[in-house]
């Protein structure tokens, strides 16, 4: 016969397991969030993203501990968004559209940077201008910014995607080489590529993002749940961001080679793909994200000026909810409070 102590012990790892269990779903609940628990941010290596290596740099996030995950590849940032295991998903405002319309959830809450010069067509040196476009061999790749570029030029010179010839290819860059190699009329291209077809003898620069610096436009968006769990997190995190980006603005030349170390970028090359963008500080948010009570703001103008493009384009097949992404409340609530001083 068994001692009571037998029948003791396996009450008591019993009681430990779901004890133990119910800790674990608790804490993975929507109720319990550690203060310790990470805010996982995808960024690209891109200057844009520069400003969240400042703000940790100096401890502009606050208590929030951020974790920047390089995802170049698209299909791979998305996929860790939707699965959630990014919290923040960086992306453009053109391409948000498609993330839409294919069932990416989450709100817009915070502008990057806007094009400045670094995306642009060039063309062999007989071609004048976006019209002489028509019938011509255009190297783009599909579905990116520089993509949407091409769509918008052409739509406002009175040009279809048919009256090109499409040379689509896997990258930006790879649209460059195919410009060099002379195998295409034009190219769809950013920095710092852009500046290598340029220099050849045979190009011209017939557009850029100089002439239409609102027109590419980088933006986070946060999931839904961490926007739920997390908003004090979301809310330092949007601060220490616009900190950092008007500590660059006032001194760059102490910023830049920190921005440029972190991103694995050439000093050199930082500051050319520097000089086509602008970051974009409070201001600028309040300009592009708030609107008036009865019109739409300049960001979901954008938004569904692009959505219209890539519909006609055949890359999505329906227009995607603009107030889904753009949380009116939300944006006001950011972005009518004080921004934090350096000195705080």
């Amino acid at each position: 016969m068994k001692s009571k102590k037998h029948f003791i012990i396996p009450i008591i790892l019993l009681v430990i397991a779901i004890t133990g269990g119910a800790w674990y779903f608790y804490s993975k609940s929507t109720i319990f969030v550690s203060h310790n628990e990470l805010l996982r941010v995808s960024i690209i290596t891109w200057p844009g993203m520069g400003p969240g290596f400042i703000a940790q740099e100096h401890g502009f996030f606050g208590e929030t501990k951020v974790d920047f995950k390089v995802l170049d590849n698209t299909i791979d940032r998305r996929a860790a968004f939707q699965s959630g295991n990014i919290d923040l998903h960086i992306t453009t405002l053109d391409q948000l559209a498609i993330e839409s319309a294919a069932g990416l959830r989450g709100k817009a809450i915070l502008l990057t940077e806007q094009s400045n010069g670094a995306d642009g067509i060039v063309a062999q040196s007989s071609i004048n201008s976006i019209s002489d476009l028509k019938g011509k061999r255009i190297a783009y790749a599909e579905g990116t910014p520089s993509h949407f570029f091409l769509l918008h030029m052409l739509s406002q010179n009175n040009l279809q995607p048919l009256d090109i010839q499409s040379v689509v290819v896997d990258d930006p860059s790879k649209a460059g080489e195919a410009f060099i190699a002379q195998s295409v009329d034009a190219a769809v291209t950013w920095e710092p590529f852009l500046s290598q077809a340029i220099s050849q003898s045979h190009a011209k620069m017939i557009a850029n993002t100089k002439e239409l610096p609102g027109v590419i436009i980088g933006v986070f968006v946060v999931s839904d749940r961490t926007l739920a769990e997390r908003r004090e997190d979301i809310e330092r995190f949007t601060f220490g961001w616009l900190r950092a980006v008007e500590m660059i603005q006032s001194d760059p030349s102490s910023t830049y080679p920190i921005m440029a170390q972190k991103l694995g970028i050439p000093e050199t090359d930082f500051s050319q793909m520097m000089d086509g963008i602008k970051l974009l500080d409070k201001n600028q948010q309040v300009k592009y994200l708030i609107a008036e009570p009865s019109r739409h703001s300049l960001a979901e103008d954008l938004f569904t000026d692009a959505a219209k493009l890539w519909v006609k384009a055949g890359l999505i097949k329906s227009f995607p909810d603009a107030e889904a992404v753009f949380d009116r409340n939300l944006l006001n609530s950011l972005y009518t409070k004080k921004l934090p001083t350096q000195t705080q």
